[in-house]
């Protein structure tokens, strides 16, 4: 059974830290990263089989939120299990719940994290490519609603 519970920015930099305890956030997250904020402005836990093992984030991508762009991280004793498998439309539910202007959902993922770049591709649609210095940003579809 797969759970997505909103939760608290206390919670979701706690959360966010012991993610990044082995990681090298910059790589994984892009230019953005700051370890002592979490990314977005919603978060949710991610609990499948009643055990937490992650956390997914929001932030609206466009002003009135009709584009939102979505993150997701594993705890780190978590990775390589494949428990992030067959999650995003739980996670579109939860965001078009909490945003009812949502249309779109896209994730980002930069090209110096070459792992779930790799996934991703694999999952959705690559809806653009860009620049971005010294590294390459691509935008994928993963969830649209009329």
């Amino acid at each position: 059974m797969i759970q997505i519970r909103i939760k608290d920015r206390e919670w979701a930099l706690e959360a966010w830290k012991r993610i990044n305890a082995n990681l090298d956030g910059p790589k994984h997250f892009g230019p953005d990263f700051n370890l002592e904020k979490p990314p977005g402005e919603a978060w949710w836990e991610i609990v499948r089989d009643d055990v937490s093992i992650g956390m997914t984030w929001v932030r609206r991508f466009t002003k009135g939120g009709e584009v939102m762009n979505c993150g997701r991280a594993l705890f780190p004793e978590i990775r390589g299990k494949h428990l992030n498998e067959g999650l995003r439309p739980y996670i579109n539910e939860a965001i078009w719940a909490a945003y009812p202007a949502a249309r779109t959902v896209i994730v980002i993922v930069y090209s110096t994290n070459p792992y779930t770049l790799n996934w991703v591709k694999t999952t959705a649609p690559e809806i653009g490519v860009i620049p971005t210095g010294d590294s390459t940003m691509h935008i994928f579809l993963v969830g649209e609603r009329s």
